[in-house]
């Protein structure tokens, strides 16, 4: 890649200014290493007392900031970091391991579960910044991720892993028409004894329910010969006046039911939430952006989990052969952590 001239660098206890040219052959690797020494040898002059870990740190950092590209600028971060790692005034941030950060997380809900200390000097033990009189900055990706904490002039790093937080989410939406069609997912959440959240849109065709004949129609399960973890269905049971639409998790089975005249042409919204600690199950279902009646505040209830290691998520069918939907599913994603209940109503009601 070629060398631009994209700023001009600043290093701490140095008095001149360094703009790398656009064209220079001194900035081959090996080059970079020894202009790297020479800057070092001045430091090492200018600051007496220089610990052999902040050389180390600058002779390293600076062999890539001699080289500059679009990561320049945080390698000038990483020195000016290790150079006043025994400067004081300074500022020391701690993070909460136990805690699981997942990619869907704030920075805001990150300050919860950190602690930043400010230290006047080296023998200070350190008062506790407020979380409103620092700043955090950085983007969460899925593993190993390194934030800035500024507090005014102040910065140290903190770094945390993040999770993914979501085990599935379908790429686009399917139509289904009740003989054929269905997406299988590799998804098993029901693996092992974890807390996880499921998200469901889905349109139904003008379904004719006139008939006597039973009849069922099963947007989402999770099921395996012998076992049902999950299941969303509409059925309508043989000669009913009614047409139930039957959430079932492990085993427990909440219904609504209305009028066969009544259904057709529903968009269904499905939003549950399974804590794996407290074994409760919280989940809403909406037609229309309505919440159905009479559990409009939805339900919540202790559950015991079952595990169920071959139970795969399906879109659109019960199994390959059984109760395929006649509509199309916009929508289906799989956490793997709870969401909150305002999170759940907000989802089925569409705000």
């Amino acid at each position: 890649m070629a060398n631009k001239p994209l700023k001009s660098i600043k290093f701490p206890g140095l008095a001149d200014t360094y703009t790398v040219p656009q064209v220079d052959d001194t900035l081959a690797i090996t080059g970079a290493a020894a202009d790297a020494k020479a800057v070092g040898d001045a430091i090492e002059a200018i600051e007496p007392g220089l610990s052999s870990e902040a050389k180390t740190a600058l002779l390293n950092c600076f062999a890539h900031v001699a080289w500059v590209d679009e990561h320049g600028q945080n390698y000038y971060d990483a020195l000016e970091s290790a150079l006043y790692s025994n400067t004081y005034p300074k500022i020391k941030a701690t993070y909460n391991p136990a805690v699981i950060i997942y990619t869907d997380d704030t920075l805001a809900t990150i300050k919860q579960y950190l602690t930043v200390k400010y230290y006047e000097t080296k023998d200070d033990a350190g008062t506790v910044i407020a979380a409103s009189n620092y700043t955090l900055t950085g983007t969460l990706t899925v593993g190993e991720c390194t934030l800035l904490v500024e507090y005014g002039d102040l910065r140290t790093y903190v770094t945390v892993d993040v999770t993914n937080a979501i085990m599935y989410r379908l790429s686009a939406p399917i139509t289904v028409d009740g003989s054929s069609g269905y997406l299988e997912t590799d998804v098993t959440p029901f693996t092992e004894q974890k807390s996880f959240a499921i998200l469901v849109t889905a349109l139904e065709d003008n379904i004719d329910f006139s008939g006597s004949a039973p009849s069922a129609y099963t947007i989402v399960s999770a099921s395996s010969p012998g076992s049902t973890s999950m299941m969303l269905a509409t059925y309508k049971p043989t000669n009913a006046s009614n047409v139930i639409t039957r959430m079932s998790l492990f085993g427990k089975t909440y219904v609504t039911r209305e009028l066969k005249e009544n259904c057709g042409n529903r968009l269904i919204r499905y939003a549950a939430s399974y804590d794996a600690n407290t074994q409760m199950c919280t989940c809403f279902i909406s037609k229309n952006g309505s919440i159905f009646s009479p559990y409009t505040d939805g339900f919540a209830d202790p559950i015991p989990f079952v595990e169920s290691a071959d139970d795969i998520v399906r879109i659109g069918c019960t199994d390959p052969t059984k109760e395929l939907y006649k509509g199309t599913i916009s929508d289906v994603v799989i956490y793997n952590h709870t969401l909150t209940t305002a999170q759940l109503r907000a989802y089925v009601t569409g705000n």
